[in-house]
């Protein structure tokens, strides 16, 4: 493995604001930032998309500097073209705004036709311990864990922590458990299929009380059986000894059961109970896919989105379509109780993501809808849901509570495309990150200093005069001082390891380079086109346009905010 550190220089005014009216509008709007370019590999079959699969956690230093860590497969090495690279991105602590610290350092270096597959993180507050796929030595996919510091810096390389050599085993998952003292503990998964079939936790643990840290291998206990596409979700319940993990159940693609999870013991690895959130309906065809659950201080309440498909055209490119739910559900030892549910929220209902964090001048937790175009055309949007206890509803402000992120998505277009199985299959994965804290908050003059916490949606999309998809971090403000009009969005783009071509820079005013900023940029918030599995998106994009200047006319619209009723879409 590469263990150079390559640390770029400040970067000024990396990224771009891209702004739609919204509930929690401020100084400030969305702030983008592309770490890695849309470069590298053939454009043809097993060449790679240019970056995919990114994940992002973030960590707070001795300073007070919080740094955003993303580790992404990239196609711009050697070969094979799905190598993992990890960049870094600080907050200082002086306000003075987000530095590209540490710029894609290649962390593998494997062989095989999945170098590095499926790379997942998780930080126990002071390093990462991060777990992904890998076929390099007899053909199988094998899991693997390792430690690294937040400025990707390797720690512990390669622990291997699937336990049958002779199965495919991958698409991992982990969260953060506990820490106690020195020892810190994560929930980790992966998905075993081949003679197995069956989604596995795996229990991992960091000692750091010797000359450096040690990671050793916890638990493994069968979760969720039959399952083969279980890749595993995990959440932590955040004062309890407890993980919840769901994944899809059945013997085929799609799963004719439905959705499960199981809820953990985190340090026993003693299953308490397993039930559906969503059972397929082969007969009828609905089947239920692509589980994601989240935990953000709501207690024993979690989050779970799943996706439900017809099932068409299995393994071709005329896909049929899909709809995302997402669903409120309250745990105990004893069992599991589905609170509401509601249909979907998202704009492209095709593969999207979720997380959940504080949003809004009341730092309520919300549940955030990411996701993005399959098809290359149209931005990618996080669409933050409440949910109401004494209702039992979940409540959607497509208006208000709808960011765009970023002028370019792409959550499965060039995946497909440049994959292993070019017209059949290839996704982005897309995951996002709640309560990530700004160090400049309330520090006068600083750089949105009005913004508590942030939601940080990491993507990918195809720039400009670029043939493939850079790697893109965006940061959407979560919890606020108090809404503000929006404001019109700034223009400047600079792509890690000081490549300033790509994205051009400019006055707030406009933009000529046809980076995407312009709005006569055919790729400017263009709404997705009608392929592939998706179904139609709703026209939030130019709307929250025409948003802004019908709110800049009112008068009080922060005290407005909080009385107005929610419009339901």
């Amino acid at each position: 493995m590469n263990r150079t550190l390559r640390h770029a220089t400040f970067l000024g005014a990396v990224g771009g604001a891209l702004l739609l009216s919204t509930a929690v509008a401020h100084a400030g709007g969305p702030y983008w930032m592309a770490i890695a370019p849309g470069v590298g590999g053939p454009e043809q079959k097993n060449g790679g998309p240019g970056n995919e699969q990114l994940q992002s956690v973030s960590t707070t230093d001795a300073a007070g500097n919080v740094i955003v860590t993303t580790i992404n497969m990239n196609s711009d090495v050697a070969g094979p073209f799905w190598q993992c690279k990890c960049s870094a991105i600080m907050l200082p602590a002086d306000g003075s705004g987000p530095q590209l610290v540490v710029d894609q350092v290649q962390l593998t270096n494997n062989g095989g036709n999945r170098p590095c597959n499926h790379p997942r993180l998780a930080s126990d507050g002071t390093n990462i311990t991060w777990v992904y796929g890998t076929n390099q030595n007899n053909g199988n996919t094998r899991t693997y864990a390792n430690v690294m510091t937040p400025m990707c810096e390797e720690l512990v390389q390669d622990l291997r922590i699937s336990n049958d050599n002779n199965q495919n085993e991958g698409a991992p998952d982990i969260a953060f458990a506990r820490k106690d003292g020195n020892v810190a503990y994560f929930q980790a998964g992966y998905l075993s299929t081949g003679g197995n079939d069956r989604t596995y936790a795996r229990q991992l643990i960091v000692d750091y009380g010797g000359n450096g840290p040690a990671l050793s291998k916890g638990f493994l206990t069968n979760v969720i059986a039959p399952a083969n596409i279980g890749r595993p979700s995990i959440a932590v319940h955040p004062s309890k000894d407890r993980a919840l993990i769901c994944a899809p159940r059945g013997d085929n693609r799609p799963p004719e059961d439905g959705g499960r999870c199981t809820y953990i013991n985190t340090m026993t690895g003693d299953i308490l109970w397993k039930a559906y959130v969503a059972k397929s309906e082969p007969a009828n065809h609905i089947y239920i896919n692509q589980l994601e659950v989240a935990n953000a201080a709501l207690s024993d309440q979690f989050f779970v989105q799943y996706v439900t498909s017809t099932g068409n055209g299995k393994n071709t490119n005329i896909k049929g379509s899909s709809t995302q739910v997402l669903a409120v559900v309250e745990v105990s030892d004893s069992g599991m109780l589905i609170k509401t549910k509601r249909v979907g929220i998202g704009s492209y209902q095709t593969h999207p993501t979720m997380c959940a964090g504080r949003y809004g001048d009341h730092g309520e937790v919300y549940a955030a809808v990411f996701d993005a175009s399959i098809t290359g055309a149209g931005s990618p949007g996080l669409q933050f849901v409440s949910y109401d206890p004494v209702a039992k509803e979940l409540k959607v402000n497509k208006g208000l509570d709808n960011w765009v992120v970023s002028p370019y998505g792409d959550a499965g277009l060039l995946q497909n495309l440049y994959g292993a199985n070019p017209n059949t299959q290839g996704r982005g994965f897309l995951r996002c990150l709640g309560n990530v804290p700004n160090p400049a908050f309330g520090v006068e003059g600083a750089w949105m200093s009005e913004v508590k916490s942030f939601f940080v949606a990491p993507h990918t999309g195809r720039m400009a005069n670029e043939p493939k998809n850079a790697a893109i971090v965006s940061f959407v403000p979560g919890e606020v001082v108090a809404p503000e009009p929006p404001k019109p969005p700034e223009t400047s783009a600079t792509v890690g390891g000081g490549d300033t071509t790509s994205g051009g820079s400019t006055s707030s005013g406009g933009d000529s380079t046809g980076n995407g900023n312009n709005p006569e940029d055919p790729n400017f918030n263009q709404p997705e086109a009608s392929a592939g599995c998706s179904v139609t998106p709703t026209q939030h994009h130019r709307n929250g346009y025409l948003l802004v200047l019908v709110g800049l006319g009112f008068i009080g619209l922060a005290r407005r905010r909080r009385e107005q009723q929610e419009v339901q879409s």
